[in-house]
């Protein structure tokens, strides 16, 4: 996050203000930036179903694990991976 953005929320917390994102992703998680984001201040964090359906089919960091389940549950899941 620039330091722009860290100073503007830290305003906001200072007026009582809980800062929160709408954009969850694997990326986020396997790669440190939530955990960095929840350490400069982000409190809370939400995904609305366009979202994590965008998140799912626009890239290929799902489909191994649901390829995975979708095998075991005896069906095929049509994304990208081989």
């Amino acid at each position: 996050m620039a330091r722009t953005q860290l100073a503007a929320v830290e305003r906001l917390r200072n007026l009582g203000q809980s800062v929160w994102i709408d954009d969850l992703s694997r990326e986020m998680l396997a790669t440190g930036t939530l955990a960095t984001l929840r350490q400069e201040g982000v409190t809370g964090i939400t995904a609305n179903p366009t979202t994590f359906d965008k998140a799912v089919t626009a890239s290929t960091l799902y489909d191994e694990k649901i390829s995975r389940l979708a095998q075991q549950k005896g069906r095929r899941w049509p994304g990208n991976c081989s």
